[in-house]
């Protein structure tokens, strides 16, 4: 083949070879191309995905439970459960559970598998039903909170509020996050505090439409005598540790030994002479408990029930015949004797309690002697407005509005144990209509006896009654709701 017949095969081969090649190129670039939008594809929605999980947005637009009609997003459980588990910080305390580390990990009762977490969150699930339920029932029936109910909702955003700020958090909602997980905000949190405060009130509003004849409580009192009928007494134990003799003889010695001590103990103390008790109490005071003896209440054994005794301690102190000081010596069973003094029984409770009114001068926390001689001589100044009028309920209760016109100075059923008016009521002197100044740590009160008020063992009577019974409706409501786990949703409650 001639050279130029050579050179025109070259010529017309090339433009074949340099197509293949560019072809073969091409076809790498787009196949580069497609990886390239493939990978896009995969990586955007797991870039949204994670940005999603750490905003919060799963938690509350995920169900994790169906609790009744009620769709509980994961950060509204994370509000009962956080609350539930503040509830148990002490016993999580107590049982010496690491609060750095995970209560997944840390077990309730190990052999059953049941993390502190489980338990922790199937409590908090009984109160979402409870509060569910009665938010349910309140619909249905139209109730409409009452004014302080939802002021007190206010409040209780407000102050989380203040705490975030205090606490120098950016914003409400990274406190509520920091404090319960992710997805709590502000918003979601007033709808938490508002389904929890219906249902108080709502339960709140039920107990006390209850009404009961006395029949209906001598009945009930009948049935729990057991929870109401106490006795209060003094106490100092007697119990003797014998080294000098057999072991095997060492518990009938010691019981032995502390029966007559008791019994000598017992033939010192004149009956009746409280005073005399306490400072025996005292001197007898077991090695390592003198400070706690300085106190004169050391030895008082106040409001038992006999439910808490042994059956020599109640036939003795609850006997019809006991009076105030009678002593004696009872048996504590292996551990020796103690000297009783009988101090008092529920018979104390059968008495009519006090309605007041009262104006208040407070002095606050102020030691300023300038302070509580104005707040003084305020009170004194209002009382003798009050004695130089009508010396009625009604001019008391006009001067009480003129000094403080935003406070309700009625009192309702006031007894000797409360801390600033018990004493003077129940002084065994001051009747409906009688009128002082009152000096408390807080400040001072100008107070007016209105009336006797309900009788006070009919009043804890009908206490009981009615909690013992909403408590037994609300279980009762409760148990209409069921919880339907929703797992997607369960993954994001912060445990």
């Amino acid at each position: 083949m001639s050279s130029s017949k050579k050179k025109r095969e070259r010529k017309e081969n090339a433009p074949i070879m340099e197509t293949k090649a560019g072809s073969a190129l091409k076809s790498h670039k787009i196949r580069n191309r497609v990886i390239g939008v493939l990978a896009a594809v995969i990586l955007i929605p797991a870039i949204v995905f994670f940005a999603l999980y750490g905003s919060g947005f799963f938690e509350n637009n995920t169900t994790a439970m169906t609790v009744g009609d009620y769709e509980m997003s994961p950060s509204m459980v994370n509000y009962y459960y956080g609350d539930t588990r503040n509830q148990y910080a002490q016993i999580l305390s107590m049982m010496g559970v690491d609060p750095s580390a995970s209560l997944d990990d840390q077990y309730y009762d190990a052999d059953a598998g049941i993390s502190w977490a489980d338990q922790i969150l199937t409590d908090a699930q009984e109160t979402m039903k409870s509060s569910i339920a009665l938010n349910q029932l309140a619909t249905q029936e139209g109730f409409v909170l009452p004014v302080e109910v939802v002021e007190g909702i206010q409040t209780a955003i407000s102050s989380v509020e203040i705490t975030a700020m205090t606490q120098g958090f950016p914003s409400t909602s990274s406190y509520l996050v920091a404090s319960y997980g992710k997805g709590c905000d502000t918003e979601n949190f007033e709808e938490y505090v508002t389904l929890i405060q219906t249902a108080n009130a709502y339960a709140q509003a039920h107990a006390d439409a209850l009404a009961y004849t006395p029949e209906d409580l001598d009945a009930y009192y009948t049935e729990n005598q057991d929870t109401f009928d106490t006795v209060s007494y003094r106490s100092i134990p007697v119990s003797i540790d014998s080294e000098e003799v057999d072991e095997n003889d060492v518990a009938i010695a010691d019981l032995i030994a502390s029966e007559a001590a008791a019994k000598d103990l017992t033939d010192t103390l004149s009956a009746g002479d409280e005073d005399l008790f306490i400072a025996t109490a005292k001197e007898q005071a077991p090695e390592g408990s003198e400070a706690t003896y300085e106190d004169p209440d050391a030895s008082l054994m106040a409001d038992r029930l006999s439910t808490s005794m042994s059956e020599e301690h109640i036939a003795w102190l609850f006997a019809p015949e006991r009076a105030y000081g009678d002593v004696t010596y009872l048996p504590t069973g292996e551990t020796g004797f103690e000297v009783v003094m009988f101090i008092d029984n529920a018979a104390k409770y059968d008495v009519d309690m006090a309605n007041l009114r009262h104006i208040f001068f407070p002095i606050g926390d102020s030691a300023d002697a300038a302070i509580i001689a104005e707040a003084k001589a305020n009170a004194d100044a209002t009382l003798e407005q009050f004695l130089a009028g009508e010396q009625t309920a009604e001019a008391f209760t006009a001067i009480a509005q003129e000094k403080s016109p935003s406070e309700d100075s009625l009192m309702e059923n006031v007894f000797s144990d409360h801390p600033q008016f018990g004493t003077w009521a129940f002084n065994g002197e001051s009747q409906p209509g009688d009128s002082t100044v009152v000096e408390s740590a807080i400040g001072y009160h100008v107070v007016y006896f209105v009336e006797h008020g309900s009788n006070y063992q009919d009043f804890r009577v009908e206490s009981d009654m009615r909690t013992s019974e909403t408590a037994t409706w609300m279980e009762e409501q409760s148990a209409t709701v069921t919880i339907v786990n929703n797992d997607l949703g369960m993954k994001f409650i912060n445990t």
